[in-house]
């Protein structure tokens, strides 16, 4: 899947996110700007107009994450406001790393490596190796732990945990436990879309 064709099956959980906040009764703006700039680096991103570089969209997005968390701290709320806060936060950080994982790739690819064992050239994507020898398996845990593989990974995690939290919510209801909900599954969804594309 391309780059581009990601943030378009991702732009749509997040435009319904975006809308869900906006309804939100209390601080609309405040509430409201994180997901409209995270919605329009997507957009950015998916239409190839690049009006903003990636590293600027990523700068753009880490400080709007401060303001969920500005908000808590200076109003308060109950305990399920400051959940929802929490996940705006988290969200916003890691669609500013996959912006910018997305801008540089994942790497080289698909990359052909020296095999120690009897000389021949292995294949390897993405840190994995065809017949890892000595140097196959430090290649292995070497592209394990790089930036973009651990973006991927917290991304997941971050799925997994919006998708329990959903379940933890499941019983509640009217408008606002609806919206949240909504909200929660909007930017989960695209976080998710935006991981598996890489």
């Amino acid at each position: 899947m391309s780059l581009e064709l990601a943030h378009f099956g991702a732009v749509v959980p997040a435009t319904v996110a975006a809308c869900c906040v906006a309804g939100t009764p209390h601080r609309r703006v405040a509430n409201t700007l994180p997901a409209a700039l995270m919605l329009l680096s997507m957009l950015d991103m998916a239409t190839g107009t690049r009006v903003l570089a990636a590293v600027a969209w990523a700068a753009l997005l880490l400080f709007a994450a401060v303001i969920p968390a500005v908000l808590v701290r200076l109003h308060g709320g109950p305990a399920g406001y400051r959940v929802m806060a929490l996940h705006r936060s988290l969200g916003l950080v890691l669609m500013a790393a996959l912006t910018l994982t997305g801008s540089v790739g994942m790497g080289s690819g698909i990359r052909t490596v020296e095999n120690a064992s009897n000389g021949s050239a292995g294949h390897q994507m993405a840190g994995m190796t065809a017949a890892p020898g000595a140097s196959g398996v430090a290649d292995l845990i070497a592209g394990a732990f790089t930036f973009p593989s651990l973006v991927v990974l917290v991304a997941l995690v971050f799925t997994a945990l919006t998708g329990a939290l959903l379940v933890q919510r499941r019983r509640r209801t009217g408008p606002g436990h609806r919206r949240t909900q909504l909200e929660t599954l909007g930017m989960g969804l695209s976080i998710a879309v935006m991981a598996l594309s890489f």
